[in-house]
């Protein structure tokens, strides 16, 4: 099979992406490897020469006999004497100071990390990647493969951690040393202060607690209430071979989608399996189409998916934790973070495989059980409607000024219309995803190949614009009251969360724009421990002992330092130079350091937003 140049161009951004930076896990243990070995040599080298002077210069000895001697030292490194245990080097040893024997161990020890280091990292590149061409046969497989190899890693990647630390705080003494007879405490202290520091960050990833809630936003249906709605749902299931759910949670997120995971809603936990349907899309589907979507979505109850993705899961959350980890850690870390990233996403390319698989038999099984033009209509209009109402959701959110209504099904009911047409036209239907919280679904145009279906453009825009019988929303009691209230609940808490990004939008220039940025950024105050006050507001610094205030827009840098007394303190770069240099002591509050260095983050990063938004939208042509 020949690959195109789009193959080509995705292999060789990912080994760029991820395979070369995998290979920097091999730099220390490669470097200290040659460079310990070197110096062993250099070592045995001087030996070598120091005894066979010794030797030369014996006036006891007989010619045979430094013969004899000679030949015998030259038959094997000093370092090699040194590390056995026959006896016949007894005396070589007590003939050498403790000084150089113990340099000698570390020479050893350094060695045999490298090698351990090197061999190991090959070893496991070769065994988790075989693991995830297993992964790719079946959900199965591809679970205890991810479960082998992410305890394989891990416990790889915590060892490296250590090991390299070692090396790290090793080659930091002993390069300089060794080529320039001279070592740097400081340098030696960042080494060890790097090393301890990944090595505390992974160790601590290990045992770090996983929050694994998932609150879903809607309104459980338990069985033996709704009794259409749970009957129309278990005459489908019993079509599919599958049993009902435990719950049905109804909400207006725009997807349906089944999982066994525990989840929390209205912060009470349920477990076992659970449907989340949407009632803003039901609003528009035909029956049939309903029909088709809960047909796909007991699917996956059948073949399994939602437990194998109940346990892999966590798995996955782990190794995010521990990638984190790694990534936080330092230098030291980094090179083996990017070792497990790269196996990360080759498993990533498996999940999502076997996503797509699963995915495409959900849509098989629900073609056969329903119909595929069904599933084929309900597959186009969850895209439409999902892809407007992001639009919309994303228009009102860019408003820059305060919103007072949002009102988003009106506005997604009037102008969806006009939306279809542009959509039809531009023939985005066919490379939408349906929303979906776990899997990657495959595009519009594959899923609608596999079901062999064609559509014209004319067709879908009659599809798109026709009224449906809404028979799932209308079976399900209390569906207008439901909806509204999800709806009342979700606008609110839109309208809060735009109002508290105005505040990191405004300069403020009006009254009202004011009144927002003081809502969020009310102004602080800290008290010295002796007398002396620092005030902070969105756009100043004053300080009892400055002359004058100091504006965020003054400021050109601002870094931390201790004073030559040790003293934590930040020093502010000013953008004119009358300003000069602003100095802040930090340990003289009675709140504490972190207290006035957080709120000094906050008020100056809002300044931060503040610039980049208005500098971005006067590059767009959005402001004067």
């Amino acid at each position: 099979m020949i690959k195109t140049s789009s193959q080509s161009n995705i292999t060789l951004s990912f080994l760029k992406t991820y395979v070369i930076p995998a290979l920097l896990l091999f730099v220390i243990p490669s470097c200290s490897l040659w460079f310990f070995n070197h110096v062993q040599s250099s070592y045995d080298q001087q030996g070598l020469v120091s005894i066979e002077r010794s030797i030369q210069q014996d006036s006891s000895m007989s010619k045979q006999e430094k013969a004899d001697a000679l030949e015998f030292f030259r038959s094997m490194p000093i370092s090699q004497m040194l590390a056995s245990s026959d006896p016949k080097f007894d005396r070589l040893r007590g003939g050498m100071s403790s000084d150089l024997q113990f340099n000698y161990k570390i020479f050893r020890w350094m060695i045999l990390l490298s090698l351990i280091s090197v061999i190991s990292g090959i070893a496991v590149f070769l065994i988790a990647g075989l693991s995830v061409l297993c992964s790719l046969r079946s959900q199965t497989v591809q679970y205890y493969s991810l479960s082998v190899s992410w305890r394989l890693l891990r416990i790889f990647a915590t060892v490296q951690v250590l090991i390299q630390g070692c090396l790290a705080v090793a080659l930091s003494f002993w390069m300089t040393a060794f080529w320039a007879e001279v070592y740097y405490i400081k340098l030696i202290i960042i080494a060890a202060v790097l090393a301890m520091t990944a090595a505390f960050a992974v160790i601590a990833a290990i045992f770090k607690k996983i929050d694994d809630r998932f609150e879903v936003e809607g309104v459980v249906i338990e069985q033996g209430t709704n009794s259409q709605l749970w009957k129309d749902l278990e005459q489908i299931c019993s079509k599919v071979g599958t049993t009902a759910p435990d719950q049905i949670v109804a909400g207006i997120d725009n997807n349906f989608f089944v999982t066994e995971h525990p989840i929390t809603v209205n912060e009470k936990l349920y477990k076992g399996r659970t449907l989340f349907v949407s009632l803003s899309l039901l609003r528009v589907l035909h029956g049939s189409e309903a029909d088709a979507v809960m047909a796909h979505e007991m699917a996956h109850f059948s073949g399994n998916d939602t437990l194998y993705s109940k346990k892999i899961s966590p798995l996955l959350n782990r190794y995010e934790i521990y990638l984190t980890a790694l990534h936080e850690g330092g230098g030291i870390s980094k090179p083996v973070f990017y070792f497990m990233l790269c196996f990360r996403s080759l498993f990533e390319i498996s999940l999502r495989k076997l996503g797509r698989q699963r995915e495409l038999r959900a849509d098989r099984i629900a073609a056969e059980t329903i119909s595929p033009h069904a599933l084929a209509q309900s597959l186009l209009k969850i895209s439409a409607y999902s892809d407007y109402r992001m639009q919309v959701e994303e228009l009102l959110f860019s408003a820059d000024q305060k919103l007072t209504t949002v009102d988003i099904p009106n506005r997604v009911q009037d102008g969806f219309p006009d939306f279809a047409t542009a959509f039809v036209q531009d023939s985005q239907y066919l490379e939408g995803k349906t929303v979906h919280p776990f899997d990657s679904h495959p595009p519009m145009e594959q899923r609608l190949d596999k079901l062999g279906i064609q559509f014209t453009q004319d067709d879908v825009l009659s599809l798109l614009q026709e009224q449906a019988d809404r028979r799932w929303y209308q079976h399900l009691d209390r569906a207008e009251e439901i909806e509204a209230q999800q709806w009342a609940a979700f606008e609110e808490q839109f309208k809060q969360i735009h109002e508290h990004v105005l505040a990191y939008r405004y300069l403020p220039e009006t009254e009202e724009e004011q009144q927002i940025v003081l809502k969020y950024f009310p102004g602080v105050a800290f008290e010295k421990k002796k007398n002396g006050t620092l005030a902070i507001d969105y756009e100043k610094i004053t300080y009892s002992d400055w002359k004058t205030p100091l504006r965020f827009d003054e400021i050109k840098d601002c870094t931390g330092k201790k004073s030559t007394l040790g003293h934590p303190q930040l020093r502010f770069d000013c953008t004119r130079k009358e300003l000069g240099k602003r100095i802040l002591r930090l340990d003289i509050f009675q709140a504490g350091q972190d207290a006035v260095v957080n709120a000094l983050n906050e008020y100056y990063s809002r300044h931060l937003a503040m610039i980049e938004y208005r500098t971005k939208n006067v590059s767009d042509g959005k402001a004067d």
